[in-house]
């Protein structure tokens, strides 16, 4: 795992691609914006989010691996990398009756943004949280919110 320095904490590592990483994950993360001071709810949030966007990662992914990447610089900002999907995924309008299907209509109700990016291997999906109420921006977008592109490796 990769650890960032100066205000903006960015930790990066690499997971199997197996249904049981989700929990690996969640731990990895609540304790990584834990120590970096992040508020509580604002975790449970993070936890949650990239519960979903891990899982479609397991689901819809190829290869034997997964790359998360989390980034604090007073918002929390996360990436999860698949490999060899082949399409961007795109929220489904789940009825009552769906088992599945919502995971993405989370994300995109509790982020403050979100979106995908295609890599050389796969793509990238991120989602931001920023803490306290804020406003939020309906619908994915294609580039990281900060400085373009999502963090971490191209490939």
């Amino acid at each position: 795992m990769g650890e960032g320095s100066g205000p903006d904490r960015t930790m990066t590592s690499r997971f199997a691609r197996a249904a049981q990483s989700a929990g690996v994950i969640r731990s990895w993360l609540r304790e990584r914006l834990s120590a970096a001071r992040v508020p509580p709810d604002v975790v449970d949030v993070a936890e949650l989010l990239v519960s979903e966007v891990v899982t479609n990662a397991v689901e819809y992914g190829e290869g034997n691996e997964i790359i998360v990447r989390v980034a604090t610089d007073g918002d929390v900002e996360m990436a999860v990398h698949d490999q060899g999907a082949t399409g961007a995924p795109h929220l489904h309008e789940a009825t009552p009756d769906d088992v599945r299907g919502r995971g993405l209509a989370m994300v995109q109700a509790l982020a403050t943004s979100w979106g995908t990016r295609r890599s050389e291997s796969g793509k990238w999906v991120w989602f931001r949280l920023s803490p306290g109420p804020g406003p939020r921006r309906r619908g994915p977008g294609v580039t990281h919110p900060v400085n373009g592109h999502v963090p971490g490796p191209t490939g």
